[in-house]
């Protein structure tokens, strides 16, 4: 069975744009290595709005009873190490971790040109199974426990990458 994926041309620049539009207007916080980052709970003001907008997207490419963790817009100037998607479950809730759901936004501020942008995936020994190379209007997922990275994309000259990433249980 299949930890990882990407769904090809699963949204539309339309989608994209106005989603970042509202996470943008929700409070800005810092990733750990201090990169922009606007995010979405349960307790969030935007949370009817995502659950309007984006659950069915969600609901659409993969089960109906996804339920979010957090979901959040990310500017990425640091790239991140090999980790795994364990989050708290909001309010204890009885249930397991599900899918990471990540929609790429930019490059370099380029919607269209996601050269040496990816996201990695690892076996258990941390050796790397694939790099999944980032195309617009794509949908990347992976089962929250599938050791990943962010790819090194400095290598590549990337400055930051842009992304809507969505931790969700069942």
């Amino acid at each position: 069975m299949k930890k990882f994926g990407c769904i090809k041309n699963g949204l539309t620049e339309v989608d994209m744009d106005n989603w970042k539009s509202v996470y943008q207007n929700v409070t800005q916080t810092k990733t750990s290595d201090g990169d922009p980052c606007w995010g979405i709970d349960i307790d969030c003001y935007a949370y009817n709005w995502f659950l309007k907008k984006v659950m069915p997207v969600l609901q659409n490419n993969f089960i109906q009873d996804i339920k979010l963790i957090f979901s959040s817009f990310i500017r990425l100037t640091h790239p991140i190490s090999t980790h795994r998607d364990i989050k708290p479950i909001p309010n204890n809730d009885a249930g397991k971790h599900y899918k990471s759901i990540l929609f790429p936004y930019s490059v370099d501020g380029h919607k269209s040109n996601f050269t040496g942008a990816s996201t990695r995936f690892y076996n258990e020994e941390n050796k790397l199974i694939q790099s999944v190379p980032w195309e617009p209007k794509s949908i990347l997922w992976w089962d929250s426990e599938v050791l990943h990275d962010s790819g090194d994309f400095k290598k590549f000259g990337v400055n930051y990458k842009e992304y809507i990433i969505t931790h969700t249980y069942v």
